[in-house]
C-alpha cells in the first residue's frame, strides 16, 4: 500500500495536445510551491487544435466502487468578460470508449449545475485556490455517445480553462490524484452513483496504461 500521488506535475501530465502549436506550458515562474512548476493554459486560437483548452493527465485503470480523490490549486488572470474560469475534472472510459465525465465536487451524475459552477475558480482569482473532487465510481454510467449503460474501466484527470478563447491565462499547481481500489466490488450493484462518501482513502500504487 502507498499514498502515491498519481497527478504529479509534470510527470503525470500530457503537455502536448495534438500536432502543431501548443497552448499548454510548464511555468517555473508562477508557482505555488517553490521548485515545483505549474501548468499554464493560454487562450485557444485558430493556430492550435486544443479547442477544449485542456491539459490531460495520465490514463489509469479503474473499476466500479473505487474511491477517487482529486485536488488541484488554481489561479487565473483577471478578465471582466471571461466565462466561468479554471477547473479540474475526470473522464470515464469503457470497452466502447468515452462514457461520461465529472467536474463537480461530489462526482454526481447527472451533474447538478450548481455543483459544476461552484467548482470553477472564477476569472480574476489571482491568489491560489484549491478545488477537490471526491467520489465513488459507480457500477455503470449512461454513455453520452449512444445512451447505453457502460462499465467504467479507465479514467483520466484533466485541467481546463473556459471559455476556450477568453483572454488571459490559467495556472494549475500541486495537483493530486488518488485511486483507492475497492476491496468490496459488489458494493455498487446498480448503475447510479452513491451519495458522496467522506473518508480518507487508503491508496494503492497503480500502473499507468
Amino acid at each position: 500500500m502507498t499514498d502515491e500521488n498519481l497527478a504529479v506535475i509534470p510527470d503525470d501530465w500530457g503537455l502536448a495536445y495534438g500536432p502543431g502549436p501548443q497552448i499548454i506550458f510548464l511555468d517555473y515562474d508562477v508557482v505555488r510551491t517553490p521548485g515545483k512548476p505549474s501548468i499554464r493554459l493560454e487562450p485557444h486560437t485558430a493556430a492550435d487544435v486544443n479547442a477544449a483548452r485542456e491539459c490531460d493527465g495520465t490514463w489509469y485503470p479503474a473499476k466500479p466502487a473505487d474511491h477517487i480523490l482529486m485536488k488541484c490549486w488554481m489561479k487565473i488572470d483577471s478578465n471582466p468578460t471571461g466565462s466561468r474560469g479554471a477547473r479540474i475534472g475526470m473522464d470515464f472510459y469503457g470497452a466502447n470508449g468515452y462514457i461520461t465525465g465529472v467536474s463537480g465536487a461530489h462526482g454526481i451524475i447527472p451533474q447538478p449545475d450548481a455543483d459544476v459552477i461552484a467548482n470553477f475558480v472564477p476569472w480574476g482569482t489571482v491568489g491560489w485556490s484549491q478545488r477537490t473532487i471526491d467520489f465513488i465510481l459507480a457500477s455503470a454510467y449512461v454513455s453520452e455517445v449512444d445512451g447505453t449503460l457502460q462499465i467504467p474501466t479507465s479514467v483520466v484527470m484533466w485541467a481546463q480553462v473556459e471559455r476556450p478563447s477568453d483572454v488571459g491565462n490559467g495556472w494549475f499547481a500541486d495537483a493530486e490524484l488518488y485511486i483507492n481500489p475497492s476491496v468490496l466490488p459488489h458494493v455498487l450493484d446498480f448503475p447510479f452513483l452513491l451519495p458522496h462518501q467522506v473518508g480518507s482513502p487508503v491508496q494503492l500504487k497503480l500502473t499507468k496504461i
